[in-house]
């Protein structure tokens, strides 16, 4: 066998051993094939049992599994797991409803625990999953122990920032306030995304200061694991074997790495979703005086202004819509580890320094570290395909609706400055990847979301709303 042939092969086997390991981490969010199942019932033997299904069907990974038994069995606390069913299905409506005019639409979620191509790998469509699965549990969490439906988990703190915001009003506080700190913290805790070198350096630092035992026994274990690791390293020699071990071990703790980040930008998402909600007091409903509680916003909810008072104007899944389409970051990564991830140049880092001799940055650099805003999703590979039928399973575009080029729609779309690339997909010369589409005339009925405007109208006497059905015109992709 020749030199060239031999190389080709090992490299053709190394690229089977990445593209194995990449899945192995990105199959965290395999959990979401909960959706398939109903809400867990009370009793230690039936949470026991399906702890241990959901493992073999491979549905929880290790961590999920162990958060499942712990609260589940160990506990006798059903209510933890019956969050993360319920987060797994609001997970993927909310997906599909909110991407329906994308090209990628999030039907693919349909099929998990069966992984779509593209939530195999690193894209930004695994990206967003991630960060909207992370903003889903923390919710879902929060509201579930506001309801006390789940045990070891009270009311949250009283909203301090009502009152510094509006300090001309008077606010009473009653009630049981949705927990989000918990919420996040039981999130983090089942999808494994810690903060890095947040709780271990703390408790260490905790047993430092009750006389420092804890501190120096686990220095002591840690540098004996390095000087064991680097033995094992010598006696193997630097063969290849051992340099393939090291490279997939690298490789694994960078999916680890961005897997997590993006779950913590949808954790951190959920902070724009602290509201309270008020009942007013004093002659005549003046509102002199509010009692009020905390409560999480939720989309498209129609509110009293005065009743319904919410912290931040902008709404977390308006905000993961942005990343999607527009705040989107490459990392970078090579046989020497993670080496950071790409940003767009700015206007200073165009113009060279002729003293120090830089070279001019034309459209990306690099930026080492991770974001620290969380306003930013993480990728690495590039987006796949989807236009055409994956796989004979994963959808394709054909009979997706659109916007024909010419409506005025579409032109406003197109002429936007806020919307990016992802949002013009939309358009039919987009969605339809080139191919021709169809107009179709529907009959809907009056109660149809995109009827209501057009055909309900109110009658005075008696008061009631009444509802006739309507035409509407519809394209379709070929």
């Amino acid at each position: 066998m020749s030199t060239l042939s031999r190389d080709k092969q090992i490299w053709w086997a190394l690229l089977l051993l990445a593209v194995t390991f990449l899945t192995q981490q990105c199959a965290a969010i395999k959990w979401l094939g909960l959706n398939n199942y109903s809400q867990l019932t009370e009793g230690r033997l039936q949470a026991e049992f399906f702890c241990n299904r959901m493992r073999q069907l491979d549905v929880l990974n290790r961590k999920q599994f162990k958060f499942c038994k712990k609260f589940a069995v160990e506990r006798s606390d059903a209510g933890a797991v019956s969050a993360v069913i319920k987060s797994a299905h609001i997970t993927v409506e909310t997906c599909q409803k909110q991407f329906r005019h994308f090209r990628w639409d999030c039907s693919v979620l349909r099929h998990v625990p069966e992984l779509a191509p593209e939530l195999k790998s690193l894209t930004a469509e695994q990206a967003l999953v991630h960060a909207l699965s992370g903003l889903v549990l923390s919710t879902t969490f929060a509201d579930e122990c506001s309801r006390g439906l789940i045990r070891r988990c009270g009311c949250g703190r009283q909203p301090t920032w009502l009152a510094r915001e509006r300090p001309q009003q008077q606010f009473h506080f009653d009630g049981c306030h949705t927990n989000l700190r918990m919420g996040q913290r039981l999130a983090r805790k089942f999808l494994g995304a810690s903060r890095s070198g947040g709780g271990r350096g703390r408790r260490i630092g905790r047993g430092r200061r009750r006389g420092g035992r804890g501190g120096r026994r686990g220095a002591g274990r840690r540098s004996q694991r390095r000087e064991h690791r680097r033995r094992k390293v010598q006696l193997e020699g630097h063969g290849s074997r051992s340099d393939r071990s090291r490279g997939r071990s690298k490789f694994r703790k960078f999916v680890q790495m961005v897997n997590r980040y993006n779950y913590n930008v949808g954790i951190e998402a959920s902070r724009l979703s602290e509201a309270v909600r008020c009942k007013c007091h004093g002659s005549s409903a003046s509102c002199a005086i509010r009692t009020c509680h905390k409560v999480l916003h939720r989309r498209n909810y129609q509110h009293l202004e005065h009743t319904y008072i919410r912290r931040y104007n902008r709404d977390p899944l308006d905000v993961l819509l942005e990343m999607y389409d527009k705040k989107l970051r490459k990392t970078v990564y090579s046989e020497s580890g993670y080496l950071g991830y790409e940003e767009p140049c700015s206007q200073e880092d165009r113009s060279s320094n002729p003293l120090r001799a830089e070279p001019k940055c034309e459209n990306y650099k690099v930026v080492s570290g991770m974001p620290t805003k969380n306003d930013v999703l993480l990728f690495h590979e590039h987006s796949l395909d989807y236009c055409h039928l994956r796989d004979g399973r994963f959808p394709g575009t054909q009979n997706r609706e659109c916007l024909p080029d010419g409506s005025p729609a579409a032109q406003r779309i197109l002429k936007s400055a806020t919307a990016g690339p992802k949002r013009r997909e939309i358009v039919c010369s987009v969605m339809c990847c080139g191919r021709t589409y169809r107009n179709v005339t529907e009959q809907h009925e009056g109660t149809h979301e995109e009827c209501q405007k057009s055909s309900c109208k109110l009658l005075t006497n008696p008061y009631r709303v009444i509802c006739t059905p309507c035409q509407l015109l519809k394209s379709y992709c070929n």
